[in-house]
C-alpha cells in the first residue's frame, strides 16, 4: 500500500509540474478556436496509383509514349502524389528490349511517366529480377537520371 500512494503522489507531483499547453500565449478565441478546427478537417493529400507499366511487344519498339500518356496527363496530374507501378524495368540503353517473359523497357519511358505527372515509381513486383542484380542496378541508376 506504500508503494501504491508513493506511485499516486509521485503521478501526481509530476503531472501538477508539466508545463501548460500553449504556455505563455494567450488563449484562443472561440471564432479562432473553431477556425483552426476547420482548417485541420480541410487539409487532405491526394494519393493515386497506376500500373502496371508493362510494356508488351505491341508497344515496345514507340519512340515515345508521351502521346499515349497525354489524354490522362491532366487527371495524373491533379494529385499531390502519383505512384506508378513499373512492372517492366527501363533499362534498353543497356540491355536488348525485350517483351514476355523477361521484360526489357526503353529507358525514356521513366521520362515520359515523369513528364506524365509519376512522382514515385514501385519496382516490387515479380519482374523486378528479370534480367538480375545488372538489370536491377540498370533500372536504379536510369531512374536516378
Amino acid at each position: 500500500m506504500k508503494k501504491i500512494s508513493i506511485f499516486l503522489f509521485m503521478l501526481l507531483f509530476v503531472t501538477a509540474c508539466s508545463p501548460e499547453k500553449n504556455a505563455g500565449e494567450p488563449p484562443l478565441s472561440k471564432e479562432q478556436t473553431i477556425s483552426n478546427k476547420k482548417q485541420e478537417a480541410n487539409t487532405s493529400i491526394r494519393i493515386a496509383m497506376i500500373g502496371d507499366i508493362l510494356l508488351h511487344t505491341q508497344i515496345l519498339h514507340y519512340k515515345d509514349y508521351t502521346p499515349a500518356l497525354k489524354p490522362i496527363e491532366k487527371s495524373l496530374q491533379s494529385y499531390d502524389f502519383l505512384i506508378a507501378n513499373q512492372e517492366s524495368l527501363a533499362i534498353g540503353n543497356r540491355f536488348a528490349l525485350s517483351s514476355y517473359p523477361k521484360f526489357a523497357s526503353p529507358d525514356f519511358i521513366l521520362r515520359d511517366l515523369k513528364e506524365a505527372g509519376v512522382d514515385f515509381l514501385n519496382l516490387a513486383n515479380n519482374h523486378i529480377l528479370d534480367h538480375g542484380e545488372a538489370g536491377l542496378r540498370t533500372e536504379l541508376e536510369n531512374i536516378k537520371k
